[in-house]
């Protein structure tokens, strides 16, 4: 049975299900029947009332974000199942399909416990993937200084990215980009975009971790190729891009995946990727 403060909303969902609908209002009710309680209201929502829920019936959260119902199924002596379960089980066929490899569960398991510094934050993903502008906007956001690797790297070397890589070649643009990271140590209360290929470097993805929570947009190649200007990214400034984009993409994808703590699908405006970001962030860091 789906309960909802929208009676007709819940009747739609109910008939793509084949299930009974309800007013949220009647919780108490179908509590008193029910054998599994999923609660999937916003965070923001006001706790529900369930002390009527059956004392042998299930509290399955599918929020992940500080669930408000821990202590409560704690006081009723109900069983409770976090929404990091669900998570979790969730990453792992998302994960065969994003990185087309076998996630380790246990060390999914282990980062969900770990506790991270939001000081600074700093996103990573392939090129036209939104890093810059939705970067911008979290910064705003969040109250933060942006970085833009890239422009520091134009600005301390006083060229362009695409004449840097056509007077001095790719190995020495990498070093450049290694220099600029090395310039934020220390630095705090900070969006960094960071290049396309920042995580290829070890001390790039060094300094990510000891120094901010890293999230990762993914976004599909032919959308990221559409962001993308003509002649602004020397590494696709051939005939055969498409081809040369899924290549590079798919040699760099499981570094991006290692590097990063949240990924975050950034096929949506900018505005919608620094929202969802910044809810992460507020709510689960």
């Amino acid at each position: 049975t789906i309960l909802n403060r929208t009676v007709e909303k819940a009747r739609q969902a109910a008939e793509c299900l084949g299930c009974g609908y309800d007013s949220l209002d009647r919780i108490s009710y179908h509590l008193s029947e029910a054998d599994i309680f999923i609660p999937a209201l916003p965070h923001e929502a006001p706790v529900l009332n369930i002390d009527s829920i059956r004392k042998d019936a299930v509290i399955f959260d599918a929020s992940y974000k500080k669930s408000h119902y821990r202590e409560e199924a704690s006081r009723l002596g109900i069983q409770f199942i976090e929404g990091e379960k669900w998570l979790l089980h969730q990453a792992v066929p998302a994960f065969r399909i994003f990185c087309s490899m076998e996630p380790d569960i246990s060390v999914m398991e282990k980062s969900l416990s770990l506790s991270r510094s939001a000081e600074n934050i700093a996103l990573i993903g392939f090129m036209g993937s939104g890093k810059s502008t939705a970067g911008r906007l979290l910064a705003e956001m969040t109250g933060r200084e942006f970085i833009d690797t890239d422009e520091l790297i134009e600005k301390t070397s006083g060229s362009s990215i695409s004449s840097i890589f056509r007077d001095h070649g790719e190995e020495h643009f990498r070093k450049l980009e290694e220099k600029a990271f090395q310039s934020l140590e220390g630095r705090k209360n900070l969006v960094i975009s960071c290049g396309g290929g920042a995580v290829i470097s070890l001390k790039n993805r060094e300094f990510l971790k000891d120094n901010a929570i890293t999230v990762w947009l993914y976004c599909g190649i032919r959308e990221s190729l559409n962001r993308i200007p003509s002649g602004t990214r020397p590494l696709l400034d051939r005939e055969d891009s498409a081809e040369r984009a899924a290549e590079i993409f798919n040699s760099r994808k499981h570094i991006y995946a290692a590097s990063c703590d949240l990924l975050v699908s950034s096929d949506r405006t900018e505005e919608e990727t620094a929202e969802i970001i910044y809810e992460e962030i507020r709510l689960s860091v």
